[in-house]
């Protein structure tokens, strides 16, 4: 019983302090002292000034248009894979994620290789409307391109769970494409609306695409300020019009998070489920496959232009060779955030299973939410800034791989706390109050069946903030320490020198390992199915 009451308290009392300790190192610390720098700068600038806010509209519509292509791409890709055989619609969870680990600025070097024979730069040289389809329209095609197959995985998921059903009702009194138009569409209005905002959010809080596109924007304009100030900290004040727009779509998508668990369970058992193929008739069936096949095809374009531009084989050699500093501190680094994020995440989980008799807990795990939320939505550069400001000593931080783990922890730690906090719901709290009922500890019902049930999200969450720290640029170039290697910085600096077949090549690589890690991720999702 001392032995158990021990375990209890260490638990309670280790778990929540570290997930204190890392966000506030993280996000909090770092947030007061910006917002302090901020207050303190001098002169103050206008920063609603008429060019500041053309920029801010200017990304605001990139983003808009971005998800309404993403969200047609996504639409022809789900109306594709639902028809498809079984063993293809099983990947459709693995090419989403793959697709959304694949950093960036990986699409917009692509596009530009086949539409900017003589690199980046040369976008400029163009005038009128020709300049503004090369500018404007480039990147708009890079974010949809990098997040239909997202768009696709929330449609897929609110077709299998809300739309087919009321289209089958409906086609009872109505013609097939009658009772699609007006119920299945009404049916599947909140799913659309999840992945116009989901896919919004990421568009416009996104740098490197507009970035190597040459498009300025408030995000852009917000980087350069910061690579011009010579104390860090005070970029915070120029930020926050566009935080606070990030922050009403963010409370807009709120509501709809709880969708989230039905699609993971849904993608998870995508692969069971009799084609629709069989039940469609020929033209439907036609329609579809043409469907997903033109928004595959422009899906995977951009792999297969990185693949044209390499000359020769021996390129990738000489890519690694290149590049091959930069992977030990880069790798390092990923790991740590990925530890540092998992370990803040299963803090925040405990304190969300003490809620469920514990209001003060409850509360304190929805605070440490929000902390998460507002270090993911908010600006790269800004994250990166205000690590830099808040981090100039001790030493040992600062000139380490710790501050670049930090960017990962305060971009990325929302991923591992909303994937637990969706893997523990519901059947687990069963089985934990089964385990009760036998005379187990909610430490050891915390432990051996919650945190069991959740081995696949905490797995799969590790992977994706390892890969996407790994592959993260825009913050990381504000806090790189000098002689801690960081590829993702060095390529994306080398994007802008024009076409290389080396660079090419390391493109490629990322990608590959974008999608092999989006494969195991894909695997983790399959297994919770099963589980359920």
């Amino acid at each position: 019983m001392i032995a158990r009451g021990a375990e209890r308290s260490l638990t309670a009392r280790l778990l929540p302090a570290l997930a204190v300790a890392i966000l506030s190192a993280s996000i909090v610390w770092p947030g007061i002292v910006a917002v302090g720098e901020a207050l303190h700068a001098d002169p103050p600038a206008p920063v609603l000034a008429t060019g500041r806010l053309a920029l801010l509209l200017r990304g605001a519509g990139i983003a808009v248009a971005a998800a309404l292509a993403a969200l047609l791409l996504g639409a022809g890709l789900a109306a594709g894979l639902l028809c498809a055989p079984r063993w293809w619609r099983g990947w459709l969870p693995a090419l989403g994620l793959a697709a959304l680990l694949t950093p960036p600025y990986v699409y917009a070097y692509a596009w530009s290789l086949l539409l900017l024979r003589g690199g980046v730069a040369t976008a400029l040289d163009v005038d009128g409307a020709a300049a503004i389809l090369l500018l404007h329209g480039r990147a708009v095609l890079c974010l949809a391109t990098w997040l239909a197959p997202l768009a696709a995985v929330i449609l897929a998921a609110g077709w299998r769970s809300a739309g087919r059903s009321a289209v089958a009702l409906a086609a009872l009194d109505l013609s097939a494409p009658g009772a699609f138009v007006r119920f299945g569409l009404r049916a599947m209005g909140p799913w659309i609306l999840l992945a116009l905002l989901t896919t919004g959010l990421l568009a416009l809080s996104e740098f490197t695409i507009c970035h190597l596109c040459l498009v300025l924007t408030w995000n852009t304009q917000i980087l350069i300020a910061a690579q011009q100030l010579h104390a860090p900290g005070a970029v915070a004040r120029l930020a926050w019009p566009l935080l606070a727009v990030l922050l009403l779509l963010c409370a807009a998508l709120w509501p709809l998070l709880p969708r989230l668990r039905t699609v993971i369970a849904e993608m998870s058992q995508l692969a069971d489920d009799p084609p629709a193929a069989r039940r469609a008739g020929r033209p439907t069936r036609a329609v579809g496959a043409v469907l997903g096949l033109l928004a595959a095809a422009l899906i995977l374009a951009p792999i297969g232009i990185l693949v044209a531009a390499i000359d020769s084989p021996a390129s990738v050699w000489e890519s690694w060779r290149r590049y091959g500093v930069e992977w030990p501190g880069a790798l390092r680094s990923a790991a740590l955030g990925a530890a540092l994020s998992v370990a803040a995440a299963l803090g925040v989980a405990w304190l969300a299973v003490c809620g469920e008799k514990n209001r003060r807990s409850a509360r304190f795990a929805g605070a440490l939410t929000l902390v998460a939320v507002i270090g993911a939505i908010s600006p790269p550069a800004v994250v990166g800034d205000a690590l830099a400001a808040a981090w100039q000593w001790p030493l040992w931080v600062r000139d380490s791989e710790w501050l670049v783990a930090f960017v990962g922890v305060g971009r990325f730690v929302l991923i591992p706390i909303l994937a637990i906090r969706l893997a523990i719901g519901g059947m687990s709290r069963t089985g934990a109050e089964l385990a009760a009922s036998d005379g187990a500890s909610p430490t050891v019902a915390f432990w051996r069946i919650r945190v069991l049930v959740a081995s696949g999200a905490l797995a799969g969450s590790f992977i994706a903030v390892g890969v996407l720290l790994l592959m993260e640029a825009s913050a990381s170039q504000l806090v790189r320490p000098p002689g801690v290697g960081n590829i993702a910085v060095t390529l994306l600096n080398a994007i802008h020198f024009g076409r290389d077949a080396q660079v090419a090549a390391m493109c490629l690589l990322l990608a590959a390992i974008a999608a092999t890690c989006g494969a195991v991720m894909g695997a983790f999702i399959g297994r919770r199915g099963d589980k359920n």
